[in-house]
């Protein structure tokens, strides 16, 4: 059983690789939308975070992290 999930679009300047970089300063391991696209070309930059169903408590704690990350890398 999957925890939950959330799509976290990202401005239009913000590259994922460097809001992932941000993220992982924090502790904090995510991925890009890209990494899951498969011969689509190019969409919109965007994170998937996601927590396992055992701790699914954390997806708050997780969450903020990551808006925290795209803050640092748009100010």
């Amino acid at each position: 059983m999957a925890g939950p999930h959330c799509l976290l679009e990202l401005p239009e300047a913000v590259r994922e690789e460097d809001v992932c970089a941000e993220a992982a300063l924090r502790g904090l391991a995510l991925e890009g939308l890209s990494a899951f696209r498969q011969g689509l070309g190019e969409g919109r930059s965007a994170l998937v975070i996601g927590c396992g169903a055992d701790r699914p408590r954390l997806f708050r704690t997780a969450l903020r992290a990551a808006v925290d990350s795209v803050a640092a890398r748009t100010s």
